[in-house]
Protein backbone atom coordinates (compact mmCIF):
# COMPACT_ATOMS: atom_id res chain seq x y z
CA UNK A 1 0.00 0.00 0.00
CA UNK A 2 1.40 3.42 -0.90
CA UNK A 3 1.07 6.44 1.41
CA UNK A 4 2.15 9.36 -0.75
CA UNK A 5 5.83 8.65 -1.29
CA UNK A 6 5.96 6.02 1.44
CA UNK A 7 5.15 2.37 0.94
CA UNK A 8 3.61 0.48 3.85
CA UNK A 9 4.59 -3.19 4.06
CA UNK A 10 2.68 -5.37 6.52
CA UNK A 11 4.99 -7.19 8.94
CA UNK A 12 2.35 -9.11 10.87
CA UNK A 13 -0.36 -8.97 13.48
CA UNK A 14 0.72 -7.67 16.88
CA UNK A 15 0.18 -9.76 20.00
CA UNK A 16 -2.30 -7.59 21.91
CA UNK A 17 -4.60 -7.64 24.92
CA UNK A 18 -7.69 -5.52 25.53
CA UNK A 19 -9.51 -3.89 28.42
CA UNK A 20 -12.76 -2.01 27.90
CA UNK A 21 -12.29 -0.02 24.68
CA UNK A 22 -8.47 0.13 24.59
CA UNK A 23 -5.68 -2.25 23.60
CA UNK A 24 -2.06 -2.81 24.52
CA UNK A 25 0.88 -4.59 22.94
CA UNK A 26 1.54 -7.68 25.06
CA UNK A 27 4.13 -7.06 27.82
CA UNK A 28 4.66 -3.41 26.81
CA UNK A 29 3.45 -0.08 28.11
CA UNK A 30 3.68 3.50 26.95
CA UNK A 31 5.49 6.01 29.18
CA UNK A 32 4.94 9.75 28.84
CA UNK A 33 3.51 11.89 31.60
CA UNK A 34 2.53 8.63 33.28
CA UNK A 35 2.53 4.93 32.46
CA UNK A 36 -0.21 3.83 30.06
CA UNK A 37 -0.81 0.10 29.77
CA UNK A 38 -3.95 0.05 27.57
CA UNK A 39 -3.30 2.94 25.18
CA UNK A 40 -4.29 1.90 21.64
CA UNK A 41 -7.75 3.12 20.65
CA UNK A 42 -9.60 1.54 17.71
CA UNK A 43 -9.83 3.99 14.82
CA UNK A 44 -6.49 5.65 15.66
CA UNK A 45 -3.29 5.08 13.69
CA UNK A 46 0.04 5.22 15.51
CA UNK A 47 3.58 5.80 14.28
CA UNK A 48 6.68 4.38 15.96
CA UNK A 49 10.07 5.92 15.19
CA UNK A 50 13.44 6.10 16.92
CA UNK A 51 14.04 9.71 17.96
CA UNK A 52 17.73 9.30 18.75
CA UNK A 53 16.96 8.40 22.36
CA UNK A 54 14.35 5.66 22.22
CA UNK A 55 11.33 4.32 20.32
CA UNK A 56 8.68 7.05 20.45
CA UNK A 57 4.99 6.70 19.58
CA UNK A 58 2.87 9.45 18.01
CA UNK A 59 -0.63 9.69 16.61
CA UNK A 60 -3.12 8.83 19.33
CA UNK A 61 -6.17 11.09 19.50
CA UNK A 62 -5.78 11.30 23.29
CA UNK A 63 -2.02 12.08 23.23
CA UNK A 64 -0.80 15.47 24.46
CA UNK A 65 0.95 17.32 21.59
CA UNK A 66 4.67 17.82 22.21
CA UNK A 67 4.92 15.12 24.87
CA UNK A 68 7.23 12.16 24.19
CA UNK A 69 5.54 8.77 24.56
CA UNK A 70 8.03 5.88 24.69
CA UNK A 71 7.54 2.13 24.46
CA UNK A 72 8.75 0.26 27.54
CA UNK A 73 8.95 -3.27 28.92
CA UNK A 74 9.14 -3.23 32.73
CA UNK A 75 10.40 0.37 32.56
CA UNK A 76 13.19 -0.45 30.08
CA UNK A 77 13.48 0.48 26.38
CA UNK A 78 12.28 -2.07 23.84
CA UNK A 79 13.95 -3.26 20.66
CA UNK A 80 11.26 -5.58 19.30
CA UNK A 81 7.49 -5.99 19.14
CA UNK A 82 5.69 -9.32 19.74
CA UNK A 83 3.64 -10.86 16.94
CA UNK A 84 0.62 -13.17 17.22
CA UNK A 85 0.54 -16.06 17.65
CA UNK A 86 4.35 -16.31 17.92
CA UNK A 87 7.41 -14.38 16.86
CA UNK A 88 8.60 -10.83 17.01
CA UNK A 89 9.75 -7.97 14.81
CA UNK A 90 13.06 -6.31 15.67
CA UNK A 91 12.78 -2.54 15.33
CA UNK A 92 15.46 -0.94 13.15
CA UNK A 93 16.59 2.65 13.85
CA UNK A 94 16.12 4.63 10.64
CA UNK A 95 12.86 2.81 9.86
CA UNK A 96 9.43 4.12 10.77
CA UNK A 97 6.54 1.84 11.70
CA UNK A 98 2.78 2.21 11.77
CA UNK A 99 0.14 0.46 13.89
CA UNK A 100 -3.37 0.17 12.49
CA UNK A 101 -6.44 -1.48 13.89
CA UNK A 102 -7.40 -3.65 10.92
CA UNK A 103 -10.45 -5.17 12.65
CA UNK A 104 -12.15 -4.58 16.00
CA UNK A 105 -9.59 -6.80 17.78
CA UNK A 106 -6.64 -7.02 15.38
CA UNK A 107 -3.71 -4.60 15.12
CA UNK A 108 -1.33 -4.85 12.15
CA UNK A 109 2.25 -3.56 12.18
CA UNK A 110 3.61 -1.95 9.00
CA UNK A 111 7.08 -0.71 8.12
CA UNK A 112 7.10 2.52 6.10
CA UNK A 113 9.69 2.76 3.33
Amino acid sequence: MSLGQLTATALGTLATLSAADRFRISCLRLDGGGAFVYWMTPGDTYRIAHDGVDWAVTGGSWFTPGRAYRLRRAGLPVGALPLAPHGRVTLRPGSEYELRGTSPTRWTLYVLD
